[in-house]
């Protein structure tokens, strides 16, 4: 068993056995978990059936759940010595921390994430996405189509389905195109991290957003038309169990530091992003009519947006003014 300690959090322990794993993974598969006690053996079995012709290393960062998780975690650790380290503290960290203490343990040349509720379904998931990337030296990240399921493993849908490969660049990515780049799907160079990582990234709630931009930015993402993972919504799941004024808050909380680190690039597109935001949850806008009718009506800047949702956009604009009159 090893200890460490560094700058997220006061006392970080390690449970690993370093006489039988690969100093020199070429995949790092990073997976945060929190109450995933009822998903969490899914989640490694889906790694530990990966097929490859080169090492692989799955890292569990686990936060201090109320549930099994963590017992879950270190049982597989001792089942799996040569594959598997378990990441933990005293105290919970939350899951910005979490992720960012996950992936600075991270020794591959690529990165891999699946979170504890979600699981993979094809056992040539890392061999054919690093494969691809070994020959595509351009590209920053490949990712595929996702099933998703609700908590009993039912499907509730899927991302679009296109029967070719697609590509998406830094534009689709600050659009929010990115369904088919679910963290459950993503493979992407370690590399075109920041390291050490920064401060202000610690802020941001969708910390997956943001790690694509930073792929994004390096190259275009590869968007395998294979389906090969499960990403999985239920009501303990981080955006779920949000109310609709968190959510609001987070997002715009987001789309601000972005826009900071962005420095003025791209601004039309991070401008619409926040009208439609602030269009979308004008209800929880500081409690003033006057300030919800100014969001609204900012969204007739975007016609086609409009044209798209024209009984939305005037339903929402009715409603504002009514209790204005009132």
């Amino acid at each position: 068993m090893n200890e460490s300690s560094d700058v997220l959090s006061n006392v970080q322990h390690e449970m690993s056995d370093s006489s039988v794993m690969s100093i020199t993974p070429l995949v790092s598969v990073n997976m945060i978990t929190y109450n995933h006690g009822a998903y969490l053996a899914e989640a490694i079995e889906g790694v530990v059936a990966q097929k490859t012709d080169f090492p692989i290393e799955l890292i569990i960062g686990e936060d201090c759940s109320t549930d099994n998780t963590r017992e879950i975690a270190l049982d597989y650790q001792r089942r799996y010595p040569h594959l598997i380290r378990v990441i933990y503290s005293d105290k919970n960290v939350g899951m910005q921390k979490n992720g960012a203490r996950t992936q600075a343990r991270a020794r591959g040349k690529y990165i891999a994430t699946c979170e504890g509720d979600d699981y993979w379904t094809d056992n040539y998931k890392i061999a054919k996405q690093v494969d691809f990337l070994e020959k595509n030296r351009n590209y920053s990240a490949c990712s595929h189509h996702c099933f998703i399921v609700d908590g009993n493993n039912k499907k509730i849908s899927k991302t679009n389905f296109i029967s070719t490969p697609s590509i998406l660049y830094i534009e689709d990515i600050l659009k929010e195109k990115k369904q088919e780049t679910r963290t459950c799907s993503l493979v992407y160079r370690k590399e075109f991290l920041p390291y050490p990582w920064p401060e202000w990234a610690l802020k941001v709630y969708a910390v997956d957003n943001l790690i694509r931009v930073f792929m994004a930015e390096k190259g275009p993402i590869y968007v395998m038309k294979d389906y090969m993972a499960c990403y999985r919504r239920h009501h303990g799941g981080v955006w779920s169990s949000l109310k609709g004024k968190q959510i609001y808050q987070y997002k715009l909380n987001d789309l601000n530091i972005l826009k900071q680190y962005l420095n003025n690039r791209f601004d039309s597109i991070l401008r619409f992003r926040t009208d439609k935001l602030n269009y979308l949850f004008s209800r929880y806008i500081e409690n003033n009519n006057v300030e919800k009718l100014k969001a609204v009506i900012k969204i007739f800047r975007y016609p086609n947006y409009v044209v798209a949702h024209p009984i939305q956009v005037i339903a929402r604009l009715l409603f504002i003014i009514i209790n204005i009159i009132k």
